[in-house]
C-alpha cells in the first residue's frame, strides 16, 4: 500500500512539474482582440519626399581578424565586400530617428526606425533593391506618434508594429470607434499592428489616410513575419512584456488573433521559407536574463500552433534587441553579452552548431549581440558599437567557435543593432541607429557542400559557367512527401538524363500535363524560396548525384527513401532513386500508392 502511494505521488509530481513546462503547453484559447478603421490619419502619418537620403557609394571595405576564438580556424574571407549605399535617418518633428529592422521582400528592403527615449515616433522606407548595385530610397512614411519595430508585406499590404503611448491609443479609439475608452487598459494592451495598402508595392497619398490597426497584450510589438512560400492567410507577432505577451498569430485580413502561446520576455520570432511545414523559431528571454529559450515548431494546417522551448544559456537582455534568424533550419540567435549561438532545430541538440562567445564581447562599452543573419558563406553580427562583424563558415572549429572578422563602425555612440541579408543579391543591411543604414555587397564563388543563394546545398560546380550555369543547388527542403508523377498512357519526351538536365524536362512535364492536381514536376515548377523561382523536378543522374554528395554526408535532410527523378521512361513509366540502397526502378507514373517524396534543384 505505501508503494502505491509512493508511486501516485510520483506521478502526480511529474505530471505537475511537466504541467508547468513549455514543452507540454496545450495550446491556448486565442484573445478575442478588436481592430478598428481609421478613415484618417492625416495628424499621424506624413508621406514623406525621399529626397537625398541615400548615398549611392562604391567603397570597397578593409575585412581584417578581430578575433579568432578558442578552436576557431584563422580563414580570411576570400571574397570583397563593398559599401554601395548609405541610407541617413529621417527626421520627425524635428527629431533624428534611429534604424529598427530591415526586411527583403522580391525586390524591396523596408527599413523601420524610432525615437529612442519615451516619445513615440517612427518611419518606415521604401527602398528598391532591382538593380543591387544601385538600390534608390522610394518613399519613406513618418509616423509622429508610433514607434515602428518592424515591417512585413505581404498580397500587397503593408503590416507595421511597434508601440504608443497608451493614453493616445485610447484617444484614437475613441475617436474612430465613438466610443469612450479607459486608458488603463490600454497601458497594459499597447502592442501595436497597422496594416497600410499598397498600389504595386507602393503607399498612396490615399491609401495613407486609411488603415486598420490593432493591439495586444504587451508594451510593444518586437517582430513580426508572415511564412513567404507557404500562404496560411496569417502573421505571425512577438509581443514584449515581462507577464502577459508572447507569440501572437492574426489573420491576415482581419488582424483578429487565432493562435497565441503567451510567456514572459518574448523577444524575436521568424519563420522558414518552407513550402511544406516550415519552421518557426522565437527567442525568449526571462526577468533574470539568467537564462534565455529558444523555441521551436512546425506550422502545418493538421495541427496547433504549439511552441516547444528548451534551455540555451543566459540572455542579456539589457537594451539589446536580441533576434533570431532562420537559415536552412538553423537558428541563429543574437544574445546580447551572451554572445551568438545557432542550433539545429531537427536534430533538437542543445550543443550549437556555430557559436561566439560571451568573451569576445563587452557589455562595459556596448559590445553586445544585438543581432544576427546569416547566408551561404558568412554569419553577420550586429555587435553594438562593436559595429558589424563578419564570422566565415568555414572558419568553425570541432565546436562550433568562430573567427571574427570586423568590416565597418558606426562610430562613437552609434551602435549596430539589426543586420539582415538578402543571399539572393549578396547584400547585407546593417542598422545603425543614429546612424542610419548601410547596405554591402560582395562577389563570391560556391563550393560544392556550401550553402547555395537560395539557402539550399551546393552539390555540383563544373568549374566555369557554360550554357548559362555553372552549380546546381538542392532545396533546402522537400517539397511534398508524396506526390505522384502524373500522366501515365502519355508520352511525353522528358528523357533527358544528366546532370542539368532536369531543367529540361520539367517545363515538358508541366506543359505537357497542365494543373489536374499536384503532382511532382509543378511542385518544382511553381516553387519559390527567397525570390528564386527557378527550381525543376531534377533528373535522375542528379538525384544520384545528390545521393553521392549530400546524402551520404548527412548535408541537405534528405531522407533514406523513394525519390522521383523528372526523366521519363516511357509512356507509363517514369524513374525513382531511393538513397538508402542506392538503386533506379521504374516506376508507374500516377497509380495512387506511386507517390514518392520530391526535392527541387535549381542551375545557376
Amino acid at each position: 500500500m505505501r508503494q502505491t502511494i509512493k508511486v501516485v505521488l510520483i506521478a502526480v509530481l511529474i505530471v505537475s512539474i511537466l504541467a508547468g513546462c513549455d514543452f507540454f503547453k496545450k495550446p491556448e484559447t486565442p484573445i478575442d482582440n478588436t481592430a478598428v478603421d481609421f478613415t484618417d490619419n492625416s495628424q499621424r502619418v506624413e508621406l514623406l519626399n525621399a529626397g537625398s537620403r541615400l548615398d549611392q557609394k562604391d567603397e570597397e571595405i578593409a575585412v581584417n581578424p578581430r578575433s579568432i576564438g578558442k578552436g576557431a580556424r584563422s580563414i580570411a574571407p576570400q571574397d570583397t565586400f563593398k559599401l554601395i549605399a548609405q541610407v541617413n535617418p529621417p527626421s520627425v518633428d524635428g527629431q533624428l530617428l534611429g534604424a529598427t529592422s530591415v526586411v527583403i521582400i522580391e525586390d524591396k528592403a523596408y527599413v523601420t526606425y524610432n525615437l529612442r527615449g519615451e516619445d513615440h515616433k517612427g518611419a518606415v522606407d521604401i527602398i528598391d533593391i532591382a538593380d543591387p548595385k544601385k538600390p534608390e530610397l522610394l518613399q519613406t512614411l513618418a509616423f509622429k506618434d508610433m514607434d515602428v519595430n518592424g515591417a512585413y508585406v505581404r498580397n500587397n499590404y503593408l503590416y507595421l508594429i511597434g508601440g504608443m503611448d497608451y493614453s493616445h491609443l485610447a484617444e484614437l479609439v475613441a475617436q474612430a470607434t465613438g466610443q469612450a475608452q479607459n486608458s488603463d487598459y490600454f497601458a497594459i494592451n499597447k502592442a501595436i499592428v497597422e496594416r497600410y495598402r499598397l498600389d504595386s508595392g507602393l503607399l498612396t497619398d490615399e491609401s495613407i489616410k486609411e488603415s486598420v490597426l490593432t493591439w495586444l497584450p504587451g508594451y510593444q510589438t518586437t517582430s513580426i513575419y508572415s511564412p513567404p512560400a507557404y500562404d496560411d492567410g496569417k502573421v505571425y507577432v512577438t509581443a514584449g512584456d515581462y507577464e502577459k505577451a508572447g507569440v501572437f498569430v492574426l489573420d491576415a485580413e482581419t488582424l483578429k488573433v487565432t493562435a497565441q502561446q503567451t510567456f514572459d520576455d518574448a523577444k524575436y520570432l521568424h519563420i522558414s521559407d518552407a513550402a511544406v511545414q516550415p519552421a518557426i523559431a522565437v527567442l525568449k528571454g526571462s526577468k533574470t536574463g539568467a537564462d534565455g529559450y529558444l523555441g521551436y515548431d512546425r506550422l502545418s494546417a493538421d495541427s496547433d500552433f504549439n511552441l516547444s522551448f528548451m534551455n540555451i544559456g543566459p540572455v542579456n537582455t539589457n537594451e539589446t534587441k536580441n533576434t533570431v534568424f532562420l537559415y536552412s533550419d538553423i537558428a541563429y540567435l543574437g544574445l546580447g553579452a551572451g554572445g551568438m549561438k545557432a542550433f539545429d532545430i531537427n536534430t533538437k541538440s542543445k550543443t550549437p552548431v556555430y557559436t561566439v562567445g560571451a568573451d569576445q564581447f563587452d557589455e562595459a562599452n556596448d559590445i553586445v549581440c544585438n543581432a544576427v543573419s546569416a547566408d551561404a558563406k558568412y554569419i553577420y553580427l550586429a555587435a553594438g558599437e562593436g559595429g558589424l562583424w563578419i564570422a566565415p563558415r568555414d572558419s568553425a572549429g570541432p565546436a562550433g567557435e568562430l573567427a571574427i572578422y570586423s568590416s565597418i563602425s558606426f562610430g562613437v555612440d552609434k551602435s549596430a543593432n539589426f543586420v539582415y541579408t538578402d543571399p539572393k543579391n549578396h547584400l547585407v543591411f546593417a542598422a545603425g541607429g543614429e546612424a542610419g543604414l548601410v547596405i554591402i555587397s560582395y562577389e563570391t564563388e560556391y563550393r560544392v557542400g556550401d550553402y547555395g543563394p537560395a539557402g539550399g546545398y551546393i552539390f555540383y560546380d563544373k568549374g566555369e559557367v557554360s550554357d548559362g550555369w555553372r552549380y546546381l543547388e538542392a532545396a533546402p527542403y522537400d517539397q511534398a512527401f508524396t506526390a505522384q508523377w502524373g500522366g501515365k498512357g502519355t508520352l511525353i519526351g522528358a528523357n533527358q538524363d544528366g546532370l542539368g538536365a532536369g531543367y529540361v524536362n520539367t517545363p515538358l512535364i508541366v506543359k505537357k500535363l497542365g494543373k489536374p492536381y499536384e503532382y511532382a514536376a509543378q511542385l518544382c515548377s511553381d516553387l519559390v524560396i527567397g525570390s528564386y523561382d527557378d527550381w525543376y523536378l531534377p533528373s535522375l543522374a542528379e538525384l544520384k548525384l545528390m545521393g553521392t554528395i549530400l546524402y551520404n554526408n548527412k548535408i541537405g535532410n534528405l531522407y533514406p527513401s523513394w525519390y522521383w527523378s523528372s526523366t521519363e521512361d516511357n509512356k507509363d513509366n517514369a524513374w525513382r532513386y531511393t538513397y538508402n540502397t542506392k538503386i533506379k526502378t521504374r516506376e508507374v507514373k500516377d497509380l495512387k500508392w506511386n507517390k514518392y517524396i520530391v526535392r527541387a534543384v535549381r542551375r545557376f
